[in-house]
């Protein structure tokens, strides 16, 4: 599901976990695909119990790696 719209709704409908991700493009960068820690937190905040993020190595706006959006992912999970 792309984007917090789409992931309201379909929580709505369906009781099965939730891949969701967020389409940002932002000038000078190549990844898109939930790119950001802001869209990690958007994305698990609508209900995706899944975060789809571009692992690759390229570089992020905010200069984060997708190392760090995934271990930030998993210490949001712990609480």
């Amino acid at each position: 599901m792309n984007g917090v719209t789409e992931i309201l709704a379909a929580r709505q409908l369906i009781a099965i976990p939730a891949v969701g991700l967020m389409k940002h493009t932002y000038p000078g960068y190549w990844c898109y695909i939930t790119p950001t820690l802001r869209d990690v937190e958007a994305v698990y905040a609508a209900g995706a119990e899944i975060v789809a993020v571009d692992a690759c190595k390229l570089p992020k706006p905010g200069n984060v790696s997708a190392f760090s959006q995934l271990q930030y992912g998993v210490s949001a999970e712990r609480g």
